[in-house]
């Protein structure tokens, strides 16, 4: 057993302690089938962990140094001196710097290296590095090493444009009006020898100078030649070479700089120039080809020379053959004798070079950059679904190049120029328009009172094909949707409006349509006035609650009652058009019976006295019982003479019989529900009566005393007479305690208990006030 280890017994994984100096431990590992096998051992050294690490570049002030400089020492130092000296070197940005490392005899540039403590760092470009030194024992312990590293100017060398070196015995030539590009590259360490050893410069801005040299040395201004910011250099006219100097500085350091000689030549007294037949160039394009020129996709072209004669001022027949090249074969190849045949689109560079034996035998070069596309041979406007456009709308057009319709080929070139123009009353094209304009391929028509015809044409960028078509310029139309609700009466109404949703349903909403102009099959209709199903295509309907009225298969169902808003809108896609109704429903149960009676059972009416009525409202929604939303009904006799002996309280239904009324007399009363469908009552006709002046109750004097015995009498049957005989003979019976002998309204009296005496009392219904009672002593 170790104090400084533990060991997997059958893992081998060693897990190490903390130790203040070095120990050494054995690690032993036998065979388990077999212990007798002499086991395999290995001596481990352990080390204190390291408690810091220092990391500094050697010779290096502000952690600044120059790309020049080409490498760095490093040095680090791990503390204590017992930790394992070790470290491992990592480069956070392997573009600026690097470590090189010998890999199977190989030297290879590498970003991360360890069993060193000085290393050498290789500068690469300049910018920001940081190099970490990180302990390798796993202690976390690590120290950086930043650097900036500067590139600053030490040398510029001007270069061809194609980054070509020139030779020190290598005159540039430019001829006069021509032009030729320069670059300049500025160095931080230079080997012309060997570019791999060489370091560009960060600051990499130049200026450019062109002009004659002085005796001083110094550049002036020249008209033979001009240079750009970006190494062009423009050549004037000269009738003789003149010699040019360019200079090319350092923006960064102006000690820093190169120069060269360029030639300027006088212009040739004839100059070759190329020409060539065929296709649609006679159409469209000159014949004279220069820079660059679009020819047409699969067609045979005849190329020719001619030399401009610049004291003739006039072209001329070359005296000798032309010798033609492509560089791009596949896109337009030329045999000896000019005839160049296009294939695939692209582009390609013709030259024709041709010795002039008038001039030396010098040889002239003239470049074509050729491209190869499917050329314009139609245009097509694609017709719109409508061939009109209404004032504040707008209408997108499509135009489509031809190459070959027939054969579906597109034309390469797909740009138009869009114009309008309008039409006269006998289809005449006009030479403006002053009812739309174009926006691109959008026709943006101008406010109109009545329908007018523009043409539009489409021009194509290529070849000027152009193609047309003729639009109509609508007013703009107005469109209006009504919603409404047909009452009982049949008449539209609008707004709030109140619906009896036990007597009426969804089926009297009526939708109603307006528009100005339209446009349909073809033909235009002004002033269109139409009522549209509820369940037109059309149209969209929205409820604000759908548990009163709900849209079921698009249309709408009374559920419930209450207050509901519902949207209708109306939307014409075709003629762009839309508009939106509402109407606010209030959804309630009307009344369907009414019953009326006296509010005291048996009352009658007695001149120069009043009685109250009462009447029992009830509402029926497709045979169940519904509460009403109105319980007011509005009183009135049913003819005209019951109010010669009465009047009527339309309100409360209190009824009052006039003091001339005579007894006998009779009236008729009706009740009207006050919501207003005319449902009304029964007719309660009331006979007028005298007033009361006594009541008896018959076979006993008012007041008596009558003895009864529970065991011999249960019942006891009363009969009262109201005086004088034309008085009403209801009467209201009444008992002072029922629990011992109850009495109903037609005078039967039921003895219950013994041992009380009760008052059984009769009184007039009239109103008088007259009344007769009895007492029963009530025994055992």
């Amino acid at each position: 057993d170790s104090k400084y280890a533990t060991i997997g017994k059958y893992s081998g994984n060693l897990v190490t302690k903390a130790v203040e100096e070095q120990r050494t431990i054995i690690v032993k590992a036998w065979v388990a089938a077999d212990m007798d096998v002499t086991p395999a051992e290995a001596t481990i050294v352990l080390y204190p962990g390291a408690s810091s690490v220092t990391a500094k570049a050697v010779g290096v002030e502000d952690g600044k140094v120059e790309l020049s400089q080409k490498t760095v020492a490093l040095e680090a130092e791990v503390k204590s001196e017992e930790a394992i000296q070790n470290v491992q070197w990592i480069i956070s940005n392997s573009n600026l710097a690097y470590f090189e490392t010998e890999v199977n005899g190989q030297t290879k540039k590498v970003s991360s290296i360890t069993d060193t403590l000085t290393p050498t760092l290789h500068l690469k470009a300049a910018g920001n590095v940081r190099i970490t030194a990180k302990a390798v024992d796993g202690s976390g312990k690590y120290a950086f090493v930043n650097l900036k590293i500067t590139a600053p100017a030490k040398k510029l060398v001007i270069t061809k444009n194609d980054g070509k070196t020139i030779e020190e015995e290598e005159t540039l030539k430019l001829a006069s009006e021509g032009d030729m590009t320069l670059k300049a590259q500025v160095w931080s360490v230079y080997d012309g020898l060997n570019e791999d050893n060489s370091l560009l410069a960060e600051n990499q801005k130049v200026k450019w100078y062109i002009g004659v040299e002085d005796d001083n040395g110094k550049l002036v201004r020249s008209s033979a030649a001009s240079i750009s910011s970006a190494g062009r250099i423009a050549a004037g006219t000269v009738e003789e070479n003149t010699t040019v100097t360019v200079r090319a500085v350092s923006v960064e350091d102006e000690d820093v700089y190169d120069a060269v000689d360029v030639v300027i030549t006088p212009q040739k007294v004839r100059t070759l120039a190329l020409f060539a037949e065929g296709g649609k160039l006679s159409e469209t394009q000159d014949k004279k080809l220069s820079g660059t020129v679009l020819l047409d996709a699969g067609t045979v072209y005849k190329l020719y020379g001619k030399y401009y004669d610049r004291e003739q001022e006039n072209y001329f027949d070359v005296t000798s053959d032309c010798t033609f090249r492509s560089t791009n074969a596949r896109v337009a190849s030329v045999d000896e004798d000019g005839d160049l045949t296009t294939g695939k689109s692209g582009s390609a560079d013709i030259y024709v070079y041709w010795t002039d034996d008038a001039n030396g035998g010098r040889m002239q070069t003239v470049k074509v950059t050729v491209k190869v596309q499917a050329l314009v041979n139609e245009v097509e406007i694609a017709q719109p679904k409508n061939l009109y456009v209404r004032s504040g709308s707008s209408l997108r057009l499509k135009a489509t190049a031809w190459s070959n319709k027939t054969a579906g080929t597109k034309a390469a070139n797909q740009k138009f120029t869009w114009s309008v123009v309008d039409l006269d009353d006998d289809g005449n094209p006009k030479d403006s328009s002053e009812f739309a304009t174009m926006s691109g391929s959008t026709l943006r028509p101008k406010s109109v009172t009545e329908m007018r015809t523009v043409r539009v044409f489409a021009r194509s960028a290529e070849n000027d094909m152009t193609a047309y078509i003729d639009i109509a310029i609508l007013p703009k139309a107005a469109c209006q949707l009504t919603l409404s609700f047909l009452d009982m009466d049949g008449e539209a109404q609008t707004g709030t409006v109140v619906v009896p949703v036990n007597l009426m349903d969804a089926g009297n909403l009526n939708l109603a349509l307006y528009q100005s102009i339209v446009y349909k099959d073809g033909y235009i209709y002004t002033d269109s006035d139409e009522s549209l199903a509820l369940n037109d295509k059309k149209i969209t309907w929205k409820t604000s609650n759908k548990k009163i009225v709900a849209i079921e298969d698009d249309l709408p169902v009374f559920k419930g009652t209450g207050k509901v808003t519902l949207t209708a809108r109306y939307n014409d896609k075709d003629n762009k058009q839309s508009a939106t109704a509402k109407i606010t429903l209030n959804l309630i149960n009307a009344v369907t019976e009414i019953e009326i009676s006296t509010k005291v059972a048996g009352q009658e009416l007695v001149a120069g006295r009043s009685i109250s009525l009462t009447a029992v409202v009830k509402a029926d929604n497709d045979g169940t019982q519904v509460k009403p939303y109105n319980k007011s009904v509005v009183w009135s006799f049913a003819d005209e003479d019951s109010a010669k002996y009465a009047t009527i309280n339309p309100r409360s239904g209190v009824v009052t019989a006039k003091k001339t009324a005579k007894a006998g007399d009779t009236v008729t009363v009706i009740a009207t529900a006050a919501d207003g469908y005319g449902v009304e009552s029964n007719e309660l006709p009331l006979t007028i009566c005298a007033l009361a002046e006594k009541v008896t109750i018959d076979s006993y004097e008012n007041g008596v005393v009558v003895p009864v015995k529970l065991s011999e009498t249960k019942t006891l049957p009363l009969h009262a007479t109201v005086n004088p005989e034309n008085a009403s003979q209801n009467v209201k019976w009444t008992s002072s305690s029922s629990s011992y002998a109850s009495v109903d309204q037609e005078g039967n009296v039921t003895i219950k208990r013994a041992n009380r005496k009760v008052k059984i009392t009769a009184t007039a219904t009239d109103g008088s006030g007259k009344k007769a009672y009895i007492i029963l002593d009530i025994k055992d």
